[in-house]
């Protein structure tokens, strides 16, 4: 389907006789889309695949066993990505190319942190790194701060590390396989890949070429990029995570699940972000520091994340490193109050275990007003 693309300049703004039409048309070669999506990765909305940007690109044209992989990149949450773009016309193309991306995943399957760092360090001295922020850098850490301005070093070495050596280990990596289109057997076979995978993710971006005459009359040219194809569309995708249904349906107990029901529509309601799980859901809110959680909700019986059960309430300590806010000072002194004043026990996290008898109670009816005020007092993004 082909598209149009509406261009005005500023001062044009209320006037549409002097807006431009660019026109949707095909690459003449779709190498050039190619080396457009590999200068520009931010072309890619990491938000479209459920990770958290901007991309910091460690590898272009990474030399692996099996050959060279497009694109290698990271998510703030340390999330590899792999990315490979689709240069022939022909399903057996699109074949190779999403062989290819197997194979690359299969290279560094198995891979020490140690050993992926040395690759990103070789990329960062090559003469494909043209970004004099990552020029010669010798760690990813030291890339990563440049990019990452709200990160700690604490942080990188507790989490972020621990997730990505994770990933080098189970192979449970992100696969992108970029092309300027996608036939329905070619999304077929994507959707195919998603429904059998239990770890990794494949999603498939068409990048579209605009063509016309800018505001100046000027030949004009604008590039988009879709994400045409996400693993969760395929109906059985991500089959070892839980929704909020299989999370309520697993709960007997009628006051802990309208416990439950309420702290969920509440964090759909303030649009927050709620990170799916294999047992449960944590919530999150967007400071200006950056995400924090500030919910971990699983069933009474079972251990989610770093261990947690139940419903516990609190933040990361990594996001108030000198001086917590007195929204959240309230928050800690109702979830201190559910849990008797008995605090978890995980480290990097400042959080209280609700207990039973206080899921009904008025104080817990406070939870929601605290969410609420972190939202409303304009220190959120």
């Amino acid at each position: 389907m082909s598209r149009n693309m509406i261009v005005r300049s500023y001062n044009d703004a209320t006037s549409n006789s002097d807006a431009r039409i660019l026109k949707q048309e095909p690459a003449d070669n779709e190498a050039q889309l190619q080396s457009i999506l590999r200068d520009h990765p931010d072309l890619l909305s990491l938000e479209e695949f459920d990770l958290e940007g901007p991309l910091l690109i460690v590898g272009k044209e990474m030399w692996l066993e099996s050959g060279a992989v497009d694109l290698v990149g990271l998510a703030k949450g340390g999330e590899i990505v792999l990315i490979e773009f689709k240069t022939g016309p022909k399903n057996p193309d699109f074949r190779h190319a999403l062989a290819q991306l197997l194979d690359y995943g299969s290279d560094l399957w198995t891979k020490s942190f140690d050993q992926f760092e040395d690759l990103a360090r070789r990329y960062f001295s090559s003469e494909h790194c043209t970004d004099v922020k990552y020029k010669n850098k010798t760690s990813l850490w030291d890339a990563a701060r440049c990019l990452w301005h709200d990160m700690h070093e604490e942080e990188w070495e507790n989490t972020h590390k621990d997730k990505l050596a994770q990933q080098l280990r189970d192979g449970d990596m992100t696969y992108v396989l970029a092309a300027q289109q996608f036939t329905h057997s070619m999304k077929r076979e994507i959707h195919y890949m998603n429904n059998i995978s239990k770890g990794p993710r494949f999603y498939a971006a068409e990048l579209v070429r605009f063509l016309g005459k800018d505001i100046e009359g000027r030949h004009a040219e604008a590039f988009e990029c879709r994400v045409v194809i996400r693993p969760d569309e395929t109906g059985s995708t991500n089959r070892d995570r839980t929704n909020r249904t299989k999370l309520l349906e697993s709960v007997k107990d009628d006051s802990y699940r309208q416990a439950l029901e309420k702290l969920l529509d509440c964090a759909e309601r303030l649009k927050l972000k709620l990170n799916w799980g294999t047992l449960g859901v944590s919530i999150r809110v967007k400071l200006p520091r950056g995400l924090t959680t500030i919910a971990w909700l699983y069933p009474p019986e079972g251990s989610g994340f770093r261990g947690l059960t139940g419903i516990t309430l609190g933040y990361e300590e990594r996001v108030f490193p000198d001086r917590v806010p007195s929204e959240f000072e309230a928050y800690k002194q109702t979830a201190s109050k559910l849990s008797d004043g008995s605090e978890v026990a995980t480290k990097g996290i400042m959080g209280w275990r609700v207990s039973a008898e206080h899921l009904s109670s008025a104080d817990f009816n406070k939870v929601p007003e605290a969410w609420e005020a972190f939202v409303s007092s304009g220190k959120t993004e």
